[in-house]
């Protein structure tokens, strides 16, 4: 009888299930993930993997479809008729964070610029140096190019 008693318990009490990510919509390739892009189901447990929703989708993802890790990057896109380049970023800066690069020949004519990716260089006692990648419009590219290689860029952050 308690072994009787003990499965139905089991039985009524279902497989266990956890929350994970799905697609609300259509997700477009290059988006950055944003939560009101997705809408979490319970699955069984163990059937797929836990997600950090931090970052941008490498492909399109169906609406309805699992947003897994393998579906996401710490990199944005390049945009189309841009080039990236990788330079020293101001700290705090992350993926999507909008730049001005002021270029001292080029005295009142900022260049657009978008952070793609960045990379933290920790050094003892706290500091830290960064470099990013960064996308800047292609007829500009050549122009920043050679001003880095003078040290004669000013990075400014539009936007946090």
């Amino acid at each position: 009888m308690l072994v009787v008693t003990g499965a139905l318990c089991m039985d009524l009490r279902g497989d266990p299930t956890e929350l994970r990510p799905f697609a609300a919509t259509d997700i477009a390739a290059g988006a950055a993930i944003r939560p009101e892009m997705v809408e979490y189901r319970a699955v069984p447990t163990g059937l797929l993997p836990e997600v950090n929703l931090v970052g941008f989708t490498l492909n399109s993802i169906p609406a309805g479809d699992p947003v897994t890790q393998a579906l996401i990057t710490d990199r944005s896109a390049v945009p189309d008729g841009w080039w990236a380049l990788e330079m020293e970023a101001p700290s705090g800066v992350i993926p999507g964070t909008e730049l001005r690069l002021a270029i001292e020949a080029d005295a009142g004519t900022p260049v657009p610029a978008v952070v793609l990716g960045v990379v933290s260089s920790e050094v003892p006692g706290g500091w830290s140096e960064n470099t990013a990648l960064v996308a800047v419009p292609s007829d500009r590219a050549a122009t920043v190019a050679t001003a880095l290689a003078r040290a004669a860029v000013s990075v400014l952050v539009v936007e946090w």
